[in-house]
């Protein structure tokens, strides 16, 4: 492995962890779940269709990661609006993103052949204690057992679709390609959801069009930021590249104190300290 490619990608893994947190900051808009998922999906598609026309096609090998990819992103976001459904954001969310790294880390030892210094495997474990601080506080208040389930069932899915997905880009022979045609399959499934709810009396695309360019620059800020760890999978170990794209979870926490004036409690300054030491350890 490349050691100036590696400290790159690395780099602009966190950097890609900062556009995930800021499109969340960003991206309020008064719509249904359903509805938000479809502006997403459908300004990284459009965004992805358009650089599709100048890069090469994947190697087959690719496309049943691709599909199997999309399934579990679908199944993730199940899940993960279920989660949402029965417990708060607060909890929910550290959970789903903390635990991805935990499980990436036991499954990249089963499915992959990536090998992690020990510090790097230690940084890892640090950062995710760091983001499970974030729901000590709200946890304690949380007495829905199945919405926690349910967070932890997200976060399991993350994994899944990161490992699929770190090994069908370097099966792609082209990662750029292989994130391309992702985020133009994941479209397919949504819209089709999306579109039975019109015809079944639910109006949903009248409502989309009202928010299309909040919607475009979310969908273009998801795209790059997922864009840049699929890359990044290629030239560092999965486990590494998911560890540091988790660091959005205190990235987000950052821009709602500084934008929505949200508390800034002692929980949140051990969870930033936790990960910044986490992430230390990784780059050593």
């Amino acid at each position: 492995m490349n050691f100036v490619a590696a400290e790159h990608a690395a780099t602009l893994v966190l950097f890609a962890a900062v556009m995930h947190a800021l499109w969340n900051a960003i991206l309020k808009i008064r719509a249904d779940r359903a509805q938000v998922i479809l502006l997403i999906t459908g300004g990284a598609a459009f965004g992805s269709a358009i650089v599709a026309t100048v890069l090469p096609w994947p190697a087959p090998a690719a496309f049943p990661f691709i599909l199997l990819s999309t399934i579990i992103h679908c199944a993730y976001l199940g899940s993960l609006s279920i989660a949402y459904q029965r417990v708060d954001l607060s909890v929910a969310y550290p959970i789903a993103r903390g635990g991805a790294p935990a499980v990436v880390l036991i499954l990249s030892l089963l499915f992959l052949k990536d090998v992690l210094r020990i510090e790097q495997a230690v940084g890892i474990v640090v950062l995710v204690l760091g983001i499970f601080c974030l729901a000590f506080g709200p946890l304690k208040q949380s007495t829905n057992r199945n919405g926690l389930g349910y967070a932890a069932l997200t976060a399991c899915f993350i994994a899944g679709y990161s490992i699929v997905d770190g090994m069908g880009a370097r099966a792609a022979g082209n990662a750029h390609s292989y994130a391309a045609w992702l985020f133009i399959c994941q479209f397919v499934p949504v819209l089709a959801f999306v579109l039975w709810r019109q015809f079944s009396g639910q109006s949903q695309i009248s409502a989309v069009l009202k928010h299309w360019r909040m919607g475009l620059l979310g969908g273009l800020l998801s795209l790059a930021s997922y864009w840049i760890v699929i890359w990044a999978m290629t030239v560092i170990s999965v486990p590494v590249a998911v560890a540091l794209r988790e660091t959005s979870v205190v990235f987000a926490m950052v821009l709602g104190v500084i934008w929505l004036k949200e508390p800034w409690s002692a929980g949140r300054w051990l969870a930033v300290v936790l990960v910044l030491i986490g992430v230390l350890l990784i780059r050593l």
